[in-house]
């Protein structure tokens, strides 16, 4: 019987641990994410001619983008 719990106890560690992983991977595709789609919106504006403007989203996400040094292909 005591085997049986520490497979348990040992099984429930695992199972939380590989959870917060999965977590922490799922923020982190959430994050790509967010610059994949902003980098699209950068794209679309530059090939329409719009004048690209993006404020932060998130300021702690670790990501820079100055605006001032976006230079626009083509033009």
């Amino acid at each position: 019987m005591l085997e049986t719990d520490g497979l348990f106890r040992m099984a429930a560690t695992n199972y939380q641990q590989a959870d917060s992983h999965l977590e922490g991977a799922q923020q982190e595709l959430n994050k790509l994410l967010q610059k994949l789609e902003t980098c699209l919106e950068l794209m679309r504006n530059a090939s329409s001619g719009e004048p690209v403007h993006r404020e932060p989203q998130d300021r702690n996400d670790g990501a820079v983008l100055d605006l001032d040094k976006v230079e626009m292909v083509g033009s």
